[in-house]
């Protein structure tokens, strides 16, 4: 949303219920495209990008104060939950009362309709009507409203955030039922029955995207801010195989995801691109496509490597411990301890790294994954290029 890395905003973790969100001296996604002063400060377009930007489903960059919600953020709508996600808290955590359902989060109702831009006190409201209903289902439908209600002849950004498929684990009967036979497994039979409700969603809306005659100038980007949580951090069926570990870690389970981008007006043909990319970088990407009018920068897109050679990690979710710090330098990648969570594995040390001072917690594992994108063979006996980003971790 700010296209700023974690380590710039003060955000190195999930946001936690206090005090605390996306600065308010961070430029949004939303801000740049609706603005044009900001639009033309950043690209030096002239003109105005002028898009109606509209926000559904998951927030969480900030509600403590009024002015870190979505419409003083820059959307001009939000009907979604504030928090990170919705669940029940100790003897509601059950079966019977879902929050995918009653959109509580520690004891409180998360679910709010704001219809204008900076809404706030006597403008949002809670959807209280919704309760009962299934937020994947809701999401979808909100997105379909906007998107009848859009003037065409003015750009649209549908910010759409749903909280599938993440946990709870819950879904309505009718989508599990097609992998009864097929799944024998029940917790990753309900994970695909989750996931084929987001798919009937995304279904729903370019369906309605091309009714209104919106499709072919489209750019549909589906993406993901981490790895399935297997085991541990919410684990709820997910699999990430071959990578290894999931949601949380420093593991490629945990940090490699897989995006779509359908552009039916300017994609001819599918192609697979392999290049290095952070989610921090969708914010440059798009607001680079739209001041090159879309078609040239995504028709060059299929033949363009990437201008990321380098990448931070950060460290660990704190659910999984804090581990690391990790890097990326092309197909290089430095754990600095351990990745985290269940995709931990027995050390694997070399006995040059006890030369380095590090401590057995600290002391680093090298791993080539572009070669062994699973991360089976580690590779710390290549000294040099270890001692090096040691140093640059502040680890001597």
């Amino acid at each position: 949303m700010s296209g700023r890395m974690p380590l710039h905003t003060g955000i190195n973790d999930w946001i936690p219920n206090k005090a605390y969100g996306l600065p308010l001296d961070e430029t949004t996604l939303p801000q740049l495209l609706g603005s044009s002063a900001a639009f033309g400060l950043l690209t030096g377009s002239a003109g105005s990008a002028g898009y109606k930007c509209h926000a559904v489903g998951k927030w969480h960059l900030g509600f403590f104060r009024t002015e870190y919600t979505p419409t003083f953020r820059g959307f001009e709508s939000f009907y979604g939950f504030y928090e990170g996600s919705e669940e029940a808290i100790g003897a509601q955590r059950s079966a019977s009362i879902s929050d995918y359902f009653k959109h509580t989060k520690d004891g409180g109702f998360d679910l709010h309709r704001e219809a204008q831009p900076r809404c706030g006190p006597g403008c949002t409201t809670l959807a209280w009507e919704d309760t009962d209903q299934y937020s994947t289902n809701l999401f979808a439908d909100e997105a379909l409203r906007i998107i009848d209600r859009h003037n065409t002849s003015e750009p649209l950004f549908l910010y759409q955030a749903w909280q599938g498929v993440h946990d709870p684990r819950q879904v309505p009967q009718h989508y599990v039922e097609p992998y009864v036979h097929r799944i024998p497994d029940l917790k990753r039979r309900e994970f695909a029955g989750m996931v084929s409700a987001v798919d009937e969603g995304i279904g729903n809306i370019t369906r309605k995207l091309q009714e209104k005659g919106m499709l072919a100038d489209a750019v549909v980007i589906v993406t993901t801010d981490n790895g399935g949580p297997i085991v541990d951090c919410a684990g709820i069926g997910a699999s990430n195989l071959p990578l290894r570990g999931g949601k949380c870690s420093l593991w490629e389970g945990g940090t490699r995801g897989t995006s779509l981008l359908f552009a039916p007006g300017y994609v001819e043909r599918s192609f697979t691109w392999q290049g290095l990319m952070h989610g921090a970088d969708w914010l440059p990407t798009l607001v680079e496509g739209v001041a090159d009018e879309r078609r040239a920068y995504v028709d060059r897109w299929g033949n363009r490597s990437s201008p990321r050679q380098e990448l931070y990690y950060g460290l660990a979710d704190s659910q999984v411990g804090h581990h690391g710090p990790a890097l990326r330098e092309g197909p290089w990648k430095l754990i600095v301890g351990t990745g985290g969570g269940s995709g931990d594995h027995p050390h694997w040390w070399r006995n040059f790294s006890s030369s380095l001072g590090l401590s057995e917690d600290h002391r680093p594992r090298l791993f080539n994954v572009q070669e062994d994108p699973s991360e089976r063979c580690e590779v710390s006996d290549q000294e040099e290029r270890v001692r090096g980003w040691a140093v640059l971790t502040g680890e001597r």
